[in-house]
């Protein structure tokens, strides 16, 4: 399904012409048709009054989110600067690549096709590349004027830095113009690195940069797995299931620095019994390294778990009973490992 036209609301800051409404819808339109990627078109928000950003996004919505950003940001229409046509250019690109697109399945991407209006900043002598909330004090010091009066003077940087740290599943950045990742202070990819906690990668506009570089982004998130099931009988209505979860990845399963993040820590591990009359009743922790396993609350549907730096995990057990008249009834069992920057990782159907 695709959501489109509707979310561009009346009287936000940001006003889209007809035209350009009907060109995104025809894009994402094009999208879903010749490659089945569900596309729709988000109003931002920002804490702000002045600016919004309007997004492109591509892929699932409940799943990390990478994030393709122009370094150019002086420009009246930085995403066409960098990408040519917004969604005809990286999203397009992206869905023609297979082995991206199938990445999309869990996996989104998220694109800027409008930015709030270029102002007077630059003549004024602020350089928005100068002026993200990232090590700021030392851009100031570096840079003087340049560097604005106040992190976030330039409405696009503000409405930019409002919606990457909403972002909760931010997993990654691409940043297309860039010509290092030696991010100075101040600047677009340092906010990436440093606020968000995420890994930035650069692109030239190239579009096979492009590709290389979103494949880099793809390639270093975290990557949950689930090891071989073990279960035990415990009695003549208990049973106790063994898994190890693993980071496979390259970064972490949370990003310290990330203020969204934060409120979004921790692995959730969720049990779904098939077998009617056995219920999961209660569960248990330890590191792989250690041989003690420690008792471990559980939500309502999921156990929380800490997160999980790369090449790092748990072992968890999980316990099941059932109910009178239920004793031969051995549990199916399906699990579900998510977390704000991985792919969702599953195993289905686990039976003694």
């Amino acid at each position: 399904m695709i959501a489109l036209g509707g979310v561009l609301a009346v009287g936000l800051a940001v006003t889209v012409p007809g035209d350009r409404v009907r060109e995104l819808e025809s894009a994402a339109a094009d999208l879903y048709q010749e490659f089945g990627v569900a596309a729709n078109v988000v109003v931002g928000e920002t804490s702000g009054d002045e600016s919004r950003v309007v997004w492109a996004r591509i892929g699932p919505i409940d799943g990390p989110v990478i994030v393709v950003l122009p370094a150019a940001l002086d420009v009246p229409d930085p995403a066409r600067e960098a990408f040519g046509e917004p969604l005809l250019g990286p999203c397009r690109a992206i869905c023609e690549d297979g082995p991206l697109r199938a990445e999309l399945a869990d996996v989104a991407v998220l694109v800027p096709l409008l930015l709030p209006e270029w102002s007077a900043a630059r003549s004024e002598g602020v350089d928005p590349a100068a002026n993200f909330p990232a090590r700021w004090d030392e851009a100031r010091a570096r840079f003087g004027s340049a560097a604005g009066p106040y992190p976030g003077a330039v409405p696009r940087v503000s409405a930019l830095a409002d919606g990457l740290l909403g972002e909760g599943r931010c997993a990654a950045v691409v940043v297309v113009g860039a010509e290092d990742e030696r991010w100075l202070p101040g600047s677009l990819g340092a906010f990436c690195v440093e606020r968000l906690g995420v890994s930035a990668f650069t692109a030239t506009k190239a579009q096979g940069d492009l590709l290389a570089a979103t494949r880099s982004a793809f390639s270093s998130l975290p990557r949950l797995a689930l090891g071989a099931a073990r279960w035990q009988r415990l009695g003549p209505k208990n049973w106790a299931l063994d898994v190890e979860l693993m980071n496979r990845g390259g970064t972490a399963t949370a990003g310290e620095r990330h203020v969204a993040l934060r409120r979004a820590h921790g692995i959730d591990l969720a049990a779904h019994v098939r077998t009617p009359g056995v219920a999961w009743t209660a569960s248990a922790v330890a590191s792989p390294r250690r041989s003690a396993l420690i008792v471990a609350p559980r939500g309502r549907n999921a156990l929380r778990l800490v997160d999980l730096a790369p090449n790092r995990g748990l072992r968890v057990r999980l316990f099941f009973t059932g109910a009178e008249g239920a004793a031969d009834a051995a549990p199916v069992v399906d699990l579900t490992a998510t977390s704000a920057r991985s792919p969702a990782e599953r195993l289905r159907r686990l039976s003694p």
